[in-house]
């Protein structure tokens, strides 16, 4: 994905206001980045322009000038979600050969949904519109994962079998979202909970 990374958040002065961070655009990348953060300790409907206004320190129709409401910035943040996500499959995608390959991207999907589990909801649980950026950026990481089972000689087995482990990865990190079993899970690490799903 090609959306243009998050900027660090800025730094106020001893006023409180950030100092000059915003200009050419920079306060779009501060309002994703904080529309990240927020996800991951509320649910998406406690977010809000205004309140992500106040945080940031600048006036109450700043953020509508790169975003028409609340849910245009939440695609965005979710395209954004989706970059570090990519990110992230790349990363284990060098560390593995093509017998790996599959078990070492579930595991990095199931770390980044661990620890980003209201992010993850809006990346992959929520609803999409077909066709939308989203829907498509969903499409793209599971033919990755089919792709990785044909490198593995799977044929045309090989969409079943990414079903699968795409199924189980997903079964585990919407486990780790209820309280009953969240402690027990996130107290076990991706590869052993992966190499129980492929046992």
């Amino acid at each position: 994905m090609n959306e243009t990374p998050v900027a660090s958040d800025p730094q106020p002065d001893r006023g409180g206001k950030a100092r000059g961070a915003y200009h050419h655009g920079h306060l779009r990348q501060a309002l994703i980045a904080a529309a990240l953060r927020a996800l991951e300790e509320a649910p998406r409907e406690a977010l809000s322009l205004s309140g992500l206004a106040r945080a940031l320190g600048v006036s109450q129709p700043a953020p509508y000038r790169h975003f028409a409401d609340r849910d245009a910035l939440l695609e965005a943040a979710t395209l954004e979600g989706f970059r570090l996500f990519a990110e992230a499959l790349d990363e284990a995608a060098d560390r593995a050969t093509a017998s790996t390959l599959p078990p070492r991207l579930a595991e990095a999907h199931l770390a980044f949904g661990l620890t980003r589990g209201g992010l993850y909801r809006l990346m992959f649980i929520e609803p999409a519109a077909p066709g939308s950026p989203v829907a498509q950026a969903r499409a793209r990481e599971f033919a990755r994962l089919e792709a990785a089972m044909r490198g593995m000689g799977f044929g045309q087995g090989s969409r079943r079998r990414a079903l699968r482990f795409w199924a189980g990865v997903q079964g585990l990190i919407l486990a780790s979202l209820s309280p009953d079993l969240a402690e027990d899970l996130l107290r076990l690490s991706p590869s052993a909970l992966v190499d129980d799903l492929v046992a």
